[in-house]
């Protein structure tokens, strides 16, 4: 994971979609762990408080949640049924001009745009174009991906809704530029790409995957993607204010960009709209949620049968997966409210944009959440279930029902914890064990691992090795390590539910071959948004382990990878970004790698 992607998925409720940046980002959370300032207490209302109340308490939350993380401006809105009940927009579309942000104002929806996506392929499927479970080079056959084995299972369109088809998470070159070229030419450079898992292993969040369903919706229907979106899908549901575009939203009503300071800011062009270049609102994105209503009535969009296939969990053999749960298209996650119901949801990150999308299928309810400022992924995720879980509180008069607690994972001891991983989000990280103390180094922070009462292991943060600092919603999580299809894995449980974090590794062997191709490397591609994210990378091995270390204006991120020959390797670790081959090349007396696309040429010669 060298550059940030378009997002990760919502896995669970507190590790939320993190955006596709144009550098390379330690998560934010980390990156303020000396913060002094607490996140405003959330409200809590009884089932007595009228309708007004709720609106109250939301806004004034919705408010502080601003103020605390900069966010210029916000809309959302909650849909009951077929009815709107509240809609409303917070601070500004355009902060120079003070144009106050509305339901009506238009934003970037970042990767809900898979879920648009992934309907059209079901609709698709209805009518006999297209067979989710048949290879999709049927279908695309201009498409075609190298593997390291050689009788691995084809691909299949319901793999790829499912992020379970083992490939790439992107092809970065060009896919962030102010003129993107057309994402179907992503079809034919994939020839020289390799997959990284083997088929239905685990999930790995994949926009490429997205794209390859884009061009093969344009294949099958013989006109542009954009074309089909709009007279299949937006105009029949009425979603007069959405479109698909390689471009944020321009014009009366769009929603200027800013970035994580407040700055007026450009946002950069997006090559690969199937999977995130939906322009639209809050109003349009609840009306679309409310399809997968439960019982809802037959309409020209899809049939009954496919939106329950659509919200039905298609990954309960995925043992890597340990509790996370997905649809097609959809991620899927138990109700706040009520745990016997499922909720539907995607949120959406680009550079500068944040969203989210919930529905209750049961209770009917949908709430979207959009946001233009850079840094307010956390807060969009948390006012979006606060939203749901008031309403449909309010609606059903339901007193709220905990999850039970999952235990199928026991808790380790906490000398297994020590050693190196690849953790999905900050790449490699060591365990150190001193005189029986746990601790781990995070962005230049030492964070202590203590054991908890229920045996598992949490975080802990102290501020001179004296005052407990709070860690957010990284507080909140419970640690434990697991044996699952013959490898050692760490999960987290929040909510009481468990998800795959990283993958505990050792050293491999490093052939001498690779030691000639040790040292500093420079991005020689045409990405400029690539070029200027990153300031210095090197290859070098490190406590036994052959890393790449990115540098960049937010710190250093270290990633392992395993050489499988002389000339390639693959990233250490399970998940996303993980798995991907990284290709080194000689031409005369210079070395080069290259992964998703993006070169990097040896600084110096390879002569002695």
């Amino acid at each position: 994971m060298l550059i940030k992607r378009l997002d990760v998925p919502l896995q669970n409720s507190t590790k939320v979609s993190r955006s596709l940046l144009t550098k390379l980002l330690l998560p934010i959370i980390f990156l303020q762990l000396t913060a002094c300032n607490h996140a405003p207490i959330k409200p809590t209302i009884s089932l007595k408080d009228d309708t007004q109340n709720t609106f109250k308490y939301l806004s004034q939350y919705i408010r502080e949640q601003m103020k605390q993380h900069e966010i210029v401006g916000l809309s959302i809105a909650v849909l009951d049924d077929q009815n709107v009940v509240w809609e409303q927009g917070f601070g500004y579309a355009d902060k120079v001009a003070k144009t106050p942000a509305t339901p009506h104002t238009r934003y970037r929806a970042g990767s809900i745009s898979k879920v648009l996506t992934a309907t059209a392929i079901m609709q698709l499927a209805e009518t006999g174009k297209i067979d989710i479970d048949a290879p999709l080079v049927k279908v695309l056959p201009n498409f075609a991906i190298q593997s390291h084995d050689a009788n691995i299972e084809p691909i299949t369109p319901r793999m790829v809704m499912t992020h379970h088809a083992g490939l790439p998470a992107d092809y970065m070159e060009g896919m962030w530029v102010d003129h993107p070229g057309h994402f179907t030419s992503v079809v034919e450079v994939l020839h020289q790409e390799y997959r990284t898992f083997a088929p239905n292993m685990l999930h790995a969040y994949s926009n490429l995957g997205f794209t390859l369903l884009g061009a093969t919706i344009e294949q099958v229907c013989g006109m542009p993607y954009e074309t089909y979106m709009q007279s299949h899908l937006l105009a029949p549901l009425r979603m007069n204010d959405s479109s698909f575009e390689t471009a944020a939203p321009t014009g009366d009503g769009a929603a200027l960009a800013y970035d994580s300071k407040g700055n007026l800011t450009a946002e950069t062009g997006l090559r690969d709209t199937p999977a995130g270049g939906l322009n639209t609102t809050v109003l349009d994105l609840v009306h679309f949620g409310s399809l997968w209503f439960a019982d809802a009535k037959p309409n020209e969009i899809l049939s009954s049968k496919s939106l329950q296939e659509m919200k039905s969990p298609q990954n309960a053999a995925s043992l890597l997966d340990a509790d996370l749960r997905v649809g097609l298209g959809w991620h899927l996650t138990h109700n706040a409210v009520n745990v016997d119901d499922t909720v539907l949801v995607h949120n959406g990150a680009t550079i500068n944009y944040r969203a989210i999308l919930l529905v209750s299928p049961e209770e009917k309810v949908a709430v979207a959440v959009m946001a233009n400022s850079a840094n307010g992924m956390q807060s969009i995720d948390d006012i979006g279930k606060m939203a749901l879980k008031l309403f449909a509180k309010k609606k059903n008069g339901l007193a709220q029902k905990l999850p039970n607690p999952v235990n199928h994972y026991p808790p380790a001891p906490p000398e297994d914890f020590a050693g190196h991983y690849a953790a999905n989000e900050l790449g490699l990280v060591e365990v150190k064990s001193k005189q029986g103390r746990l601790s781990v180094d995070i962005a230049g922070k030492s964070l202590s691992i203590k054991r908890l009462p229920n045996g598992y292991m949490g975080l802990e943060y102290q501020l001179l090795g004296l005052f407990s600092i709070n860690l957010g919603h990284l507080s909140d999580l419970e640690f434990t390590l697991a044996n699952i299809a013959g490898r050692k894995v760490l999960l987290a449980r929040s909510e009481n539910r468990f998800y795959l974090a990283g993958e505990k590794i050792s050293p491999k062997p490093i052939d001498s071959d690779w030691t000639v191709l040790l040292g500093e490397y420079q991005y020689v591609g045409s990405d400029k948004t690539v070029a200027k994210a990153i300031k210095r990378l090197a290859l070098k091995v490190e406590k036994g382990f052959l890393l790449a270390s990115i540098h960049t204006d937010e710190g250093e991120q270290k990633l392992a990878f395993e050489p499988i020959n002389n000339h390639q390797a693959v990233l250490s670790g399970l998940g996303r970004g993980r798995g991907e081959t990284i290709t080194f090349t000689k031409v005369d007396d210079d070395a080069f790698f290259q992964y998703e696309g993006l070169k990097f040429k040896k600084a110096t010669s390879l002569k002695r």
